[in-house]
């Protein structure tokens, strides 16, 4: 079901709608055409993508580059002459990717590990793709396969070794935001199951005792997350969920319940991930964009923001004087965890979000009425796993929010759909805790979600088919004058 869902987003998806897939693909072009890995600040889209943006129709009301250079919305798409849009078809047709040419726009995703790009650039040129739609079409294929070995993974532990119900491995395939971030040209599409191996492999390991603790699954769950980091700057979440498993060792050899030598397996699992992606963070470090080589960590260091400590009067100002942007922030963020479609906030009918938050309700409320001690060990390993990698995820989105408030003077993208990272993580601890509900419940909740994945991604088929047009997401909702120490000019949009 995973495997279908995933495919069939990935070719049902308009050409550019997925979040930055113009950028994506002009990365994977630089591969396929020899010209080697797109160097940040200085790498250019593809000139044949800059040429086929107003050529086809996309989320461009959101996208103000896009639109100076003629790029149409599914709205002003639908009203064009259809012999204007074969027309245009047929030039898209024709766009040509057989060498390098630089276009004029940044590829502003030329800030992430290569990993991704390299691999599905060298497989489209050994399929032979020369027109631009052939290396794209190959590249969504190629993403989905990738992609969809994460719900092979899910499965294969939640009712294999943890022996949960089929029902709740169906379930979390079920979870619709899914398919949003992994089912596109994106090098999430790698990232996301390589990360998620790392985890399930962590709680697989957790839920034993610690004595039992194997090398070799923590050798596994280190290579897994060397190449999550490789291919996006977030598998460094694993980095938390190692010292976490750190802990747990260091508690059992006090107890005198495991050798000494079992709190190295986590610290080799962390090492083999920190060696093979050492260089990148090295990298990042050294042209002033922090860990995970972000571009707005670049545009702060040339105000002279580069520590925390910087960013604390910021802090101040947003959270004491502004706090209705932070609540904004917050609950945007909130949203985007449960659905959002290429940046936007409210991207499904309202009732969907009150549908899924009375399942997530359903499955984990019981929970909280039970001791720690009556839960299964996979379960309690699934908790402690998801809880380390949640925090971390959470101290990077607020991290950013915060960065957008310094140089905009608003928050702008909360982008709380980042949490879907250790989606592995969270989902195998609502499977397992679904377990715990009787088969009737279960099959209840399994149908309810279904209704949410169909209500949220038929929604999307409707923005598609341009008969309405979402709001810009690069208005935050509350807009207020921002006072000292942010400068008047820092926020002034264009």
């Amino acid at each position: 079901m995973f495997a279908v869902l995933t495919f069939a987003h990935a070719l049902i998806l308009p050409t550019f709608e997925g979040m930055d897939e113009p950028a994506h693909l002009s990365s994977i072009l630089q591969f396929t055409n020899g010209h080697g890995r797109p160097m940040p600040g200085g790498a250019r889209l593809h000139q044949s993508i800059e040429r086929a943006i107003p050529l086809v129709p996309g989320p461009y009301h959101q996208w103000e580059t896009a639109r100076r250079i003629g790029g149409l919305s599914y709205v002003e798409w639908r009203r064009l002459d259809p012999g204007e849009r074969d027309r245009r078809a047929r030039e898209l047709a024709t766009l040509n990717v057989t060498s390098w040419q630089d276009g004029q726009i940044e590829n502003w995703q030329a800030k992430h590990p290569p990993l991704y790009y390299a691999l599905v650039g060298y497989a489209a040129r050994l399929s032979g793709a020369t027109t631009l739609m052939s290396a794209h079409r190959f590249a969504r294929v190629m993403s989905a396969a990738l992609f969809a070995t994460t719900g092979v993974l899910l499965t294969a532990f939640i009712i294999g070794p943890w022996g949960a119900s089929p029902r709740t491995a169906l379930f979390v395939c079920l979870l619709p935001m899914w398919y949003v971030i992994g089912a596109r040209i994106s090098n999430d599409a790698l990232a996301i199951p390589a990360l998620s191996l790392a985890l399930l492999v962590t709680i697989d390991q957790i839920r034993r005792p610690v004595a039992s603790w194997r090398r070799s699954a923590w050798v596994v769950a280190g290579a897994a997350a060397a190449i999550g980091l490789a291919a996006k700057g977030y598998g460094l979440i694993f980095a938390a969920v190692a010292l976490t498993a750190i802990v747990v060792a260091l508690h059992a050899v006090v107890r005198k319940a495991a050798p000494a030598r079992a709190v190295w397996l986590p610290v080799l699992a962390l090492a083999i991930m920190l060696v093979a992606d050492g260089w990148w963070l090295i990298e990042n470090e050294a042209r002033g964009a922090g860990l995970i080589g972000t571009n707005v960590n670049v545009r702060l260091m040339t105000r002279g923001i580069v520590t925390m400590t910087d960013r604390l009067p910021y802090a101040r100002t947003l959270i004491v004087e502004q706090p209705k942007q932070a609540l904004s922030a917050l609950l945007r963020s909130d949203t985007q965890m449960l659905y959002a479609s290429n940046w936007t906030i409210g991207a499904a009918p309202w009732w969907f979000y009150l549908l899924q938050l009375g399942l997530l309700a359903t499955i984990a409320g019981p929970l909280v009425r039970r001791p720690w001690s009556s839960l299964s060990p996979p379960l309690r390993a699934a908790a402690v796993v998801a809880g380390a990698a949640l925090a971390m995820l959470a101290l990077g989105i607020a991290w950013s929010v915060l960065d957008y408030f310094i140089l905009f003077g608003e928050t702008r993208l909360a982008q709380g759909f980042y949490v879907w990272a250790g989606g592995a993580a969270f989902s195998a601890a609502l499977a397992l805790a679904l377990n715990l509900a009787p088969p009737v419940r279960q099959r209840l909740i399994v149908l309810g979600q279904a209704i949410c994945l169909v209500s949220a991604l038929s929604t999307d088929l409707m923005f598609w088919s341009g008969r309405y047009e979402r709001d810009p997401v690069w208005r935050t909702p509350v807009r207020v004058a921002v006072s000292s120490p942010v400068p008047p000019t820092s926020f002034l949009l264009p």
